[in-house]
């Protein structure tokens, strides 16, 4: 038990992102799945806890086609505590065609994983998406999960929209914690 209580506690410290037991989950992955129609501004405006966002506000990622097929993606923020503006620019491919499948990484951009880590559940492309992923570790998983809005302040009936999306794949909502707006320059 000793053991699994320090192996759980390193993972923690590494993954931090939320912890549950068990296997991950089956959902249901979107398709079919546009992603020129996915392209574009999207604002964070909930998330399961992320240790690379901690401290951050304004958070939005800019999804842009690139010639070869792949997404370039740029997440930015501003730090709370300095109110300096931050940002990580990664790639993205879809792993299956029409599905709503992804890789993303950050690092070691030449070399994408093959196994999709950014799975989008749902959207309308135009005011929401649903995006989830998650790692199996022996008697446990962490996932990460975030809605995403075209708005920077959706409206409830957009949320609830989301909200459906994580229902109807069983996944735990009371987990989501709000993105902070206040203040974004832009």
């Amino acid at each position: 038990m000793l053991f699994f209580f320090v192996a759980a506690s390193c993972l923690l410290a590494v993954q931090s992102q939320e912890v549950f037991l068990g296997c991950c989950p089956t959902v249901s992955v979107m398709s079919p799945f546009d992603i020129t129609q996915y392209a574009g501004e999207w604002y964070e405006n909930t998330k399961y806890y992320a240790i690379f966002e901690a401290g951050q506000k304004c958070i939005k990622a800019q999804y842009t086609l690139n010639d070869d097929g792949t997404v370039e993606v740029q997440n930015s923020g501003i730090k709370i505590s300095t109110g300096d503006a931050v940002s990580i620019t990664g790639k993205a491919a879809v792993t299956e065609a029409n599905t709503g499948n992804l890789v993303v990484a950050f690092s070691n951009l030449d070399d994408l994983p093959s196994t999709a880590n950014y799975l989008v559940l749902g959207t309308d492309y135009t005011s929401y998406a649903v995006v989830w992923s998650c790692t199996n570790f022996w008697l446990f998983n962490t996932q990460f999960m975030w809605i995403l809005t075209r708005d920077r302040e959706p409206s409830a009936e957009v949320i609830n929209s989301a909200l459906a999306v994580i229902e109807s794949n069983g996944l735990n909502r009371n987990r989501l914690r709000d993105t902070d707006h206040d203040d974004c320059a832009n």
